[in-house]
């Protein structure tokens, strides 16, 4: 989306779950045109990337962290997301 009929600077970024399972420790954004706002980096306690299971455990540091919209509803696997939604495809709490 950044060319020259766009204006990068009005992006808005807040909220993500950045994680580099090769390197937790490298996992923050580089190149975004402007800053993140409660944005995480590291590991989010998947359920087990290895079988591609990306829902989040109960430990999850994204449990509670997303941002309050209304919409979705439901999340990957139909469970309703509760107010103080996870970040991410799938309810946690």
């Amino acid at each position: 989306n950044i060319s020259g009929h766009t204006n990068p600077e009005s992006f808005t970024f807040s909220n993500n779950l950045w994680y580099n399972c090769d390197n937790p420790s490298n996992s923050a954004p580089v190149g975004l045109p402007v800053k993140e706002v409660d944005g995480m980096t590291g590991n989010p306690l998947f359920k087990d990337i290895h079988t591609e299971d990306f829902s989040i455990s109960p430990e999850s540091p994204a449990i509670g962290k997303g941002c309050d919209v209304l919409e979705p509803s439901f999340d990957f696997e139909g469970n309703p997301f509760l107010p103080k939604r996870s970040v991410g495809a799938f309810e946690g709490g």
